[in-house]
């Protein structure tokens, strides 16, 4: 409990008790503080009556007090007691210090001599334990009122009296003579001035009624009542009547078997029209937007994959390309051509280059049959192996660098191919050997 509600509550519960106890009583106070017993941790004083110094000529008869219950001692035993009751305490703890105020003055206990007859509860030794006890020795008997019950719930106010129901003139009020005695007052029936009138709104709540109605089908519905809850909507009769949407994308070509198949499953969930046709318009734009989308993947693939190429074959690409389709026509013709085309696969470099090699043996064969020498463009890699062959070779070196060999021209010629094919971008100038300067 806060300790701005524990003052209030203390207020109230002074307030419970007569004022007469508190003759000489100087003020009920309230500290925030915690009043531990030196020796026991689980004892707290939870109140103290001090007695006040009255000075002479004061005009203050008999000794004056000050009462304090101590906010942090109850806070600590309500930590330490399961159900602690705050206000049952603070009653006790205000009533055994008022005792010790009237013991003080015990010779003046004459004066509330009417008190006396009254049994009242001695403070349980288990809660005594916690109250101080300044002025020992006290043994006055004197008690104090039990502790005020808890404030009652207010009464609930009283239902308002129905408003009177309207008189109904004498006129009006013919129709409802023949009417039970319940109805003939009824509220909803005032407004009708004669059986005709009550007539008319009948017939014409009932047709407002059955307007449009549709009953929704239960749990445990009946196929035909389903079927008659879905035709009520606009489920069409057959799955012949739905229709694709009209506006398709141009580039889209329906599936008509597809088509049937959906259509088949629209009727039998009750899908109107309308529906059907949203969901189709769904399925066609993420269809196209797959299509866009790995059409953008392949095209990247296969922009890398030549640049890939293009870098290992160098001027030799074309001729490896062009080798790798023929492969692939002489194979499997225009089908796998449209295979590898549309899953990619005829991007990858390792499969452009196996073709391109398969194409390479398939013309060897073509050309060594018709009885002539292959030869095919190299890479640069082809290029460099022939070069630093060409170096090994003593005759070719003596042909490549003596200006008056016979064989001079051509070997200079060949090395400039060579260089060529090796580094294709810049190529080199190769001008000839140094015997020709």
């Amino acid at each position: 409990m806060r300790l701005s509600d524990f003052e209030a509550m203390v207020r109230r519960l002074s307030d419970d008790v007569p004022e007469h106890f508190f003759e000489g009583i100087a003020e009920v106070v309230v500290s925030p503080r915690a009043v531990p017993h030196p020796d026991r941790e689980e004892i707290y004083t939870l109140g103290e009556c001090i007695p006040l110094p009255v000075e002479l000529g004061s005009g203050v008869e008999g000794l004056q007090s000050r009462i304090v219950l101590y906010h942090g001692s109850f806070a600590a035993l309500a930590q330490l007691q399961e159900g602690f009751d705050w206000r049952l305490e603070a009653w006790e703890t205000l009533t055994h210090e008022l005792r010790h105020h009237l013991d003080c003055h015990r010779s003046r206990l004459r004066r509330w001599r009417w008190l006396l007859p009254l049994s009242l509860p001695t403070v349980a030794p288990a809660v005594a334990a916690h109250h101080s006890s300044l002025l020992v020795g006290v043994t006055s008997m004197s008690t104090l009122p039990s502790p005020p019950p808890a404030p009652p719930a207010p009464a609930p106010a009283p239902p308002a009296p129905p408003a009177p129901a309207p008189m109904p003139s004498p006129a009006d009020s013919q129709w409802r003579a023949a009417l039970p005695d319940e109805l003939k007052a009824h509220p909803g029936l005032q407004k009708f001035k004669d059986v005709a009138t009550l007539a008319k709104s009948y017939i014409a709540a009932e047709g407002a009624i059955g307007a449009d109605k549709v009953v929704l089908p239960g749990r445990n519905a009946t196929e035909e009542q389903r079927r008659t809850f879905f035709t009520a909507i606009g489920c069409p009769e057959a799955p012949e009547k739905y229709e694709l949407p009209k506006e398709l994308p141009p580039d889209f070509k329906p599936d008509q078997a597809q088509a049937t198949a959906f259509f088949k499953l629209a009727h039998e969930i009750g899908l109107t029209p309308a529906q059907a046709q949203r969901i189709v318009r769904f399925d066609v734009d993420r269809e196209l937007a797959a299509k866009a989308g790995g059409a953008t993947t392949l095209e990247q693939e296969r922009t890398t994959s030549q640049a890939a190429l293009r870098q290992q074959w160098g001027n030799a690409y074309d001729e490896n390309v062009a080798m790798a389709k023929d492969a692939v026509r002489q194979l499997g013709g225009d089908e796998l051509v449209k295979v590898l085309d549309e899953t990619g696969i005829g991007n990858v470099p390792s499969m452009v280059k196996a073709f391109a090699q398969v194409g390479r043996y398939m013309r060897e064969d073509q050309l060594i049959g018709a009885g002539r020498a292959a030869r095919f463009a190299m890479g640069p890699a082809e290029a460099k192996a022939a070069i630093a062959a060409k170096e090994r070779d003593p005759e070719f070196r003596k042909a490549y660098y003596t200006a008056d060999h016979a064989a001079h021209a051509e070997a200079v010629k060949e090395m400039a191919k060579l260089h060529e094919a090796a580094f294709p971008e810049p190529p080199p100038q190769v001008l000839g050997g140094p015997g020709t300067h």
